[in-house]
C-alpha cells in the first residue's frame, strides 16, 4: 500500500518530465497520468480501514547522521484527516485537465507540466508525515501556480501573480521559522535529545513536554503566530484575503478550480494537522479572537459576494465566507 501511495504522489512529477512538446500528446498524456493516479487514490481511499490511525505508510531515511542526533525521512502516509482530501484532490484534477482541453492553446506542454507539478505538491501536502517534507510540498504548490496565473491568466495576470506570490511566500517563510522552533524546542527538552522532523513523533513529544510544564504558553504563542502567518494567508482569513479575488479572476479556469477546491483547504488542513495538536494551549488562548476573525470573514465574504457581477469574483468572496465557517 505504501508503494502505491508513493507512486501516486510521484507519478505527476514523472509525467511532467516525459509528456513531450506536442500539444495533443501533452494533454492526452496528462489526462492519462491524472486518471491513473485518480484510480490509485480512490482505491487507497476506499481501502482505508475504519478507525485506523495510519494507513499505506511509506518511510525511508532521507538524510540522517550515524550518531542518530538528526533524522529526516521520506515519510508518506494516510490517516482519517487526510484520506478524503487526498482522494478528492485527484478528482478535481481530472476536472482541471478537461476544462483546459481547448482553453489552453499556447505553450500547452509547459502549462500541463506546471499543472502536474502542482498536482504532486497538493498530494504531497496531504500525505507528508515529515515536517520538512510537508514544507517542501507546501512550497511546491506556490511556484507552479504563480506561473500558471502569470502566463495563462487574463489582462491583469502579472499583478495578480506577484501579489499572490508575495502574500504566500511571506507567510510561509514565517511558518517555516515556527516549524523549526518546534523541532529545536522538542530536541532541547525531550528525553530523546535528538532532532526529529516526524510529525507524529513531534506531536507526541509536545504533549509530553506540556505535561512536564516545559512548553509554556508564552512559547506556544510565539510558535502559534508564526504558523498562523502562513496558514491564515492560505485559507485565507480576513484581512489576509486580498490576494484571492484578484488571483481568482485572473487565473485560467483550471487555476480557479484548484484554488477554490483544494489550495484554500491546505490552510485549514495545516491548522488541524500542525497548529492544533502542537500548540493547543495557544489555540485555546486566542480562540475568541480567531473566532471573531472567522465571523467577520463569513459576513463580509457573503455580503461582498452578493454584490459581484463577475462569477469568478463571486466564487472568490464566497470562498472567503465558506472558509470562515470551516475555520
Amino acid at each position: 500500500m505504501g508503494t502505491l501511495l508513493v507512486i501516486s504522489v510521484l507519478a505527476p512529477l514523472a509525467g511532467a518530465l516525459i509528456i513531450g512538446n506536442s500539444q495533443q500528446v501533452a494533454r492526452r498524456m496528462t489526462l492519462g497520468i491524472v486518471l491513473v493516479t485518480t484510480v490509485i487514490s480512490g482505491w487507497l481511499a476506499f481501502r482505508f480501514p475504519v478507525g485506523a490511525h495510519q494507513f499505506a505508510v511509506f518511510q525511508i531515511p532521507w538524510w540522517s547522521r550515524s550518531d542518530q542526533t538528526i533524522g529526516i525521512q521520506l515519510s508518506l502516509g494516510l490517516d482519517g484527516l487526510s484520506v478524503w482530501l487526498y482522494a478528492l484532490t485527484s478528482l478535481l484534477m481530472v476536472t482541471s485537465v478537461l476544462v483546459s482541453w481547448n482553453a489552453i492553446d499556447r505553450q500547452a506542454p509547459t502549462f500541463y507540466r506546471l499543472l502536474l507539478v502542482l498536482y504532486m505538491g497538493m498530494l504531497g501536502v496531504f500525505t507528508a508525515r515529515d515536517l520538512l517534507l510537508f514544507y517542501v510540498f507546501f512550497e511546491a504548490t506556490l511556484i507552479p501556480l504563480f506561473f500558471l496565473i502569470g502566463i495563462w491568466g487574463h489582462e491583469d495576470r502579472r499583478h495578480a501573480a506577484v501579489k499572490f506570490f508575495i502574500f504566500t511566500l511571506t507567510g510561509s517563510v514565517l511558518t517555516f521559522l515556527g516549524l523549526l522552533a518546534v523541532v529545536i524546542w522538542s530536541a532541547s527538552y525531550s528525553q530523546a535529545g535528538r532532532l526529529t522532523f516526524s510529525i507524529p513523533e513531534l506531536t507526541a513529544r509536545m504533549v509530553e513536554l506540556r505535561s512536564q510544564g516545559v512548553f509554556p504558553l508564552s512559547v506556544q504563542l510565539w510558535i502559534f503566530w508564526a504558523l498562523f502567518a502562513g496558514f491564515a494567508v492560505k485559507v485565507p482569513l480576513v484581512p489576509f484575503h486580498t490576494w484571492l479575488p484578484l488571483a481568482h479572476v485572473e487565473a485560467p479556469t483550471a487555476g480557479s478550480v484548484l484554488l477554490a477546491g483544494i489550495l484554500l483547504k491546505v490552510g485549514g488542513y495545516g491548522f488541524l494537522r500542525l497548529v492544533l495538536p502542537i500548540v493547543p494551549d495557544a489555540v485555546h488562548a486566542v480562540a475568541p479572537w480567531l473566532l471573531a476573525l472567522c465571523v467577520v470573514g463569513i459576513v463580509y465574504g457573503a455580503l461582498t459576494a452578493f454584490a459581484q457581477r463577475d462569477v469568478k469574483r463571486l466564487i472568490a468572496y464566497s470562498s472567503v465566507s465558506h472558509l470562515g465557517f470551516c475555520m
